[in-house]
């Protein structure tokens, strides 16, 4: 059992002192217990007097005081389902789901700084997500290669990094942030499916076009290497009908 003691009797905790002598039962359940992982943080008359953070049973004058238990573990925090709605670089609507993981370092800032401080860092992270999507598209584009699908791991540092500015005066340090969940809207996903559709499609006709192209070259080269002369509306004739007969096939 350890007795705590400020640096100085002066104070809430001077006062608490003088209480204690004086009417001596109001000792009676001064022990405080610190598990490993948690810290404790006391106030005697709102005035801080200990941060303990190493494990054992302390005896800690009971008049005035306030003990706040601090968890020192690895937490992680997740947007709720379905996502924040945000949109992209192309104003396109999206949700976005994110778990931010972080750990309390300064147990006095963590206590002092915000009323409720899982609330105020929920909040800013929702902000973040939101900030940090805006630059990125759903998917890549000529004018835009990097994209929310494949660039998860640095927009999960930026994630971090924007996000350790804000908690910074209340004692939490960023482990990682990430992305969770990625979709379309509701009102948008439909039609953005068809546009995907369509685009495929045009690059599978656009592949089909060139392999054609291709295998009527090689064809025509081939046979005028065996010898066969064709003429000019021969040449034609025959790549049309090629190219018709390859191009003409359902995809």
């Amino acid at each position: 059992m350890t007795m705590t003691m400020s640096n100085n009797n002066t104070g809430g905790e001077g006062e608490s002192c003088c209480i204690s002598v004086l009417i001596p039962h109001v000792n009676c359940g001064s022990c405080v217990v610190v598990k490993e992982n948690t810290s404790v943080f006391v106030q005697h008359w709102g005035e801080t007097t200990a941060v303990i953070k190493k494990p054992g049973l302390y005896c800690i004058n009971v008049v005035g005081r306030k003990v706040t238990h601090m968890n020192l573990k690895n937490h992680v925090r997740e947007t709720p389902y379905p996502g924040v709605k945000c949109l992209d670089v192309n104003s396109n609507p999206i949700l976005v789901g994110g778990a931010m993981y972080y750990r309390v370092e300064g147990v006095e800032a963590a206590v002092l700084s915000v009323s409720n401080r899982i609330k105020f860092m929920m909040s800013q992270f929702e902000v973040v997500l939101k900030q940090v999507c805006s630059r990125y598209p759903y998917e890549a584009d000529e004018r835009n290669p990097h994209s929310l699908k494949s660039e998860s791991f640095a927009i999960g540092e930026e994630m971090k990094r924007l996000m350790q500015e804000k908690v910074n005066f209340c004692g939490v340090r960023i482990t990682s942030c990430v992305l969770t969940d990625l979709s379309y809207a509701p009102e948008i996903a439909q039609p953005m499916l068809m546009r995907q559709q369509a685009e495929a499609m045009v690059k599978a006709r656009q592949l089909i076009v060139t392999g054609a192209v291709l295998m009527t070259e090689d064809a025509i080269n081939t046979l005028e290497a065996k010898g066969v002369k064709f003429t000019d509306p021969e040449k034609a004739l025959i790549i049309r009908n090629l190219l018709s007969m390859i191009c003409g096939k359902e995809t």
